[in-house]
């Protein structure tokens, strides 16, 4: 007789938690591109990649539009 699996919830964790904080001054735009950036870098790192640098990531999506 088969079953079906029993599903529950599971958390996976990789590293320390990030934290991104938004200054009075700061666009929204600009803390969104940080925070996209930022998460690029340690998800790069987690691979074993080279962070893309913040240059190379407003080079190629400017080249995309």
């Amino acid at each position: 007789r088969s079953r079906w699996p029993r599903l529950f919830p599971i958390r996976v964790i990789f590293g320390q938690p990030l934290k991104f904080c938004k200054n009075d001054r700061e666009s929204l735009k600009a803390f969104y591109e940080d925070v996209s950036v930022s998460v690029m870098d340690h998800i790069a790192q987690l691979g074993g990649f080279p962070s893309p640098t913040r240059k190379a990531y407003e080079t190629n999506s400017k080249s995309k539009l």
